[in-house]
């Protein structure tokens, strides 16, 4: 390899070599990428990268990849399998939840709810990915309960193999302010990833953390939390290192915000 850097042939057999063990599928992508990089309009380079990309689960990426390498003049029943299952992945898809929680501790924290409802995704192409859900909801601790609906919608930009945006918002009819929402950015290399990130959520520490109440005539409570995260993460073939700092504070109907 190293005597002849550019030979792609000799470059895409030593990528087939690396990619029959699992351990070694990144570096297998490594000479592919090379490969491409060389000749951009390589099948082969693109099919082994849609080969590659599908095992380490990064189903838009192989779905570019295995494109590419089939408007290369790859032969389209050799990735047939490929791509039935990684088209499969994106059919639209319906279904039905429910899920419950029971929190104790001190009088005050305990809380008891259920929620239940549907919820389904599509992929607009290859570009878009829309996702929603709604349903009823139920909360209690002692004598207080409330019930009430949601929804919610979020979105996945897949700007290309590397670069994706993720925007989230919804709503509940319990508490006030219930509007929870995200907003994420991330970019991907090889074997590490950067992001950034904002959240706004709802707390479940307590019924009036998330419900609110009156006390003296005056509402307080309905907590929401505010967070601001990055992520930095590198997945090598033998370990993985993830570095994901985060702030924000937590406001409340009538009460300080409190930082975090």
């Amino acid at each position: 390899m190293r005597e002849k850097p550019h030979d792609v042939d000799l470059r895409i057999k030593y990528a087939r070599l690396l990619a029959g063990e699992r351990e070694d599928t990144r570096r297998a992508i490594d000479q592919y990428q090379i490969v491409v990089q060389h000749d951009p309009r390589s099948a082969a380079g693109h099919a082994g990268l849609a080969a590659g990309y599908a095992a380490l689960h990064e189903p838009d990426r192989a779905l570019q990849h295995s494109n590419l390498a089939v408007e290369y003049g790859a032969r389209e029943n050799e990735l047939d399998a490929l791509r039935k299952d990684l088209l499969r992945a994106r059919e639209p898809s319906l279904q039905a939840f429910a899920h419950g929680l029971v929190q104790r501790g001190k009088s005050k924290s305990k809380l008891d709810g259920a929620a239940a409802g549907l919820g389904g995704s599509v992929d607009a192409g290859t570009v878009l990915t829309l996702g929603a859900q709604g349903g009823r909801e139920n909360y209690w601790s002692g004598g207080q309960k409330a019930a009430g609906t949601f929804a919610r919608v979020d979105t996945d930009f897949h700007i290309d193999p590397e670069n994706e945006i993720g925007l989230g918002v919804g709503y509940h009819t319990l508490g006030e302010r219930s509007i929870p929402g995200h907003l994420e950015y991330e970019h991907r290399g090889e074997s590490w990833k950067l992001g950034i990130g904002a959240e706004r959520s709802l707390r479940y520490d307590s019924y009036v953390a998330l419900v609110g109440d009156q006390v003296d005539g005056q509402t307080i409570g309905s907590a929401r939390e505010n967070r601001l995260h990055l992520l930095a993460r590198y997945e090598g073939s033998r370990a993985t290192l993830s570095l994901e700092p985060y702030g924000g504070f937590v406001d409340a109907t009538n009460v300080a915000a409190n930082p975090f």
